[in-house]
């Protein structure tokens, strides 16, 4: 696997996580 593309994975990795985060945050509020 190149180094590039491990970048890509760990970055969209942290964004779905953050997106969890953010939408248990979310749904906490309602």
């Amino acid at each position: 696997m190149r180094a590039i593309e491990q970048k890509w994975l760990a970055l969209g990795n942290r964004r779905q996580q953050d997106v969890i985060k953010t939408t248990r945050g979310n749904t906490h509020l309602l």
